[in-house]
């Protein structure tokens, strides 16, 4: 593992760099269009045959690249909405990519072309940041004594550059942009619990969290989940509201969850002023009288058949099968860190057999209640994602989707980077006991990292084998 800090990132960077150029090697080698030609049609007006070898090298890249929904919001990003049914995705990516293509447009002249080379460009510079802010975010919350602090934040941010998402960080999609303002938001938050801050630093980061979860719930839907960790916070406020300091405290978290609800209602409302006119001579589509009158939830359900149990057909079990792995990652992960977050803290530390006792005592260490509160609260999203994608989602998309969450990353990466045997476990009963078990079986195969080694090695290869299929216009997207 890397010494210091400058060393990881450069590794980091270096790493990033080979698995960016492995994925646009095979996905520009894919043997043409695929089925759909939709691409090629898009574009066609952006490139001619007389155009320089550097701009068709663009073109060509572009042309593997914008796949399924990304022919949708490099569309989107040139006109805006026209159609009902392009309000299915967020709003405030398909006006980043208008943005980005702002700033290109002096460089590559062409319709949709430059559409697309901006959300490309966006999307691997998210990554990377991403990647940056997950190190930074895991070297932030696990404590300061932990022996392997640094190898955990390393090994965290390489399982995100290896994520299963794999080219849809690389594509045109929101998945890139999405986890680079939930991790800052988290970083944000996780300064509420250092030891110096001040009430009024507090209350700025949990305002400042609020700011980057809100822009993330114009990314995507399910960036309100990150409302339920404001919503904890401000729960375990209400119990000590005899100080100024807790109320204002209490307020900032108030706030800073609206700012997150905004974020999603915001999209809507501009929506609801485009279809839903007060003159009553015209017909208005049946959501307009809903309450909430969405149109994002609305077109989720009419045009993609999302909704409780909807897709659960016989012939969507394939698509379960692939995504059965990461629910599981993703529940096992989240259970542990919300249960158990402390004894993942004493195999990170190679606490040999600790006793409960000992466990009480580093719970009233600040830098240890720290990474116990933000694990357990980071969690609370991940876990409600899987639970959605299982019943109300397309439930195949929780591989990409999960790239945004870094609990299931930490609770990889400690088991990773753990050499010891099987440590006792705390007694405890009930669901803890349980959790307990989990946790143990993952450390015991420490050594041999035998479970470790086979889902790091899936991530990849699936990633891999996506990008080619991605590529060449063919599912699972």
């Amino acid at each position: 593992m890397p010494d210091n800090n400058v060393s990881s990132v450069r590794l980091l960077l270096l790493a990033f760099v080979i698995w960016k150029a492995l994925l646009l090697c095979i996905a520009c080698a894919s043997p043409g269009p695929g089925y759909d030609t939709s691409t090629q049609l898009l574009l066609a007006s952006g490139t001619s045959q007389t155009e320089a070898s550097s701009i068709k090298l663009l073109g060509h890249i572009a042309s593997r690249l914008v796949r399924w929904d990304a022919l949708y919001f490099v569309r989107v990003a040139q006109r805006g909405h026209v159609f009902e049914q392009e309000w299915a995705w967020g709003f405030g990516w398909t006006k980043s990519i208008h943005l980005g293509a702002k700033v290109l447009s002096s460089l590559v002249r062409h319709p949709l072309l430059v559409e697309a080379l901006a959300g490309i460009l966006i999307s691997h510079a998210c990554h990377l940041l991403s990647v940056l802010l997950l190190f930074q975010l895991a070297k932030s919350i696990v404590p300061t004594k932990s022996p392997q602090r640094d190898d955990i934040a390393f090994v965290a941010a390489m399982l995100h550059i290896v994520s299963p998402a794999g080219v849809f960080l690389s594509a045109p999609y929101s998945e890139s942009l999405f986890a680079c303002l939930t991790f800052l938001g988290m970083l944000c938050y996780a300064h509420v619990y250092h030891g110096s801050s001040g009430m009024v630093r507090r209350c700025i980061s949990v305002l400042a969290s609020g700011v980057c979860w809100g822009l993330a719930s114009t990314v995507r839907g399910n960036g309100l989940l990150n409302g339920l960790i404001l919503l904890s916070h401000a729960l375990g406020l209400l119990g000590s509201l005899r100080s100024l300091e807790v109320c204002q405290e209490l307020l900032a978290t108030l706030v800073a969850g609206l700012t997150v609800a905004l974020g999603n209602a915001l999209p809507q409302w501009i929506g609801y002023q485009q279809f839903c006119p007060q003159d009553s001579t015209v017909q208005i589509p049946i959501w307009c009288s809903r309450i909430p009158p969405s149109i994002y939830t609305y077109v989720q359900a009419h045009y993609w058949n999302n909704g409780f149990l909807r897709y659960w057909t016989l012939s969507n079990i394939p698509l379960f099968a692939l995504a059965i792995p990461m629910l599981a990652l993703l529940s096992t992960t989240a259970l542990i860190a919300v249960f158990q977050p402390i004894l993942l803290l004493s195999i990170a530390k190679k606490v040999d057999k600790p006793s409960t006792p000992k466990l009480a005592e580093d719970l009233h260490d600040a830098d240890r209640l720290r990474y116990v509160r933000c694990m357990r609260l980071f969690a609370l999203p991940q876990a409600a994602l899987a639970l959605l994608a299982l019943f109300n989602f397309h439930v195949q998309i929780i591989n990409r989707l999960s790239s945004a969450y870094p609990v299931w990353y930490l609770v990889l990466a400690i088991a990773i980077t753990t050499n010891d045997a099987p440590i006792a476990a705390i007694p405890s009963p009930g669901i803890n006991r349980t959790i307990n078990q989990m946790t143990t079986t993952l450390v015991a195969y420490g050594k041999k990292r035998s479970v470790q080694r086979v889902v790091v090695s899936s991530m990849v290869i699936y990633a891999i084998v996506q990008d080619g299929l991605y590529a060449s216009f063919m599912p699972p997207a």
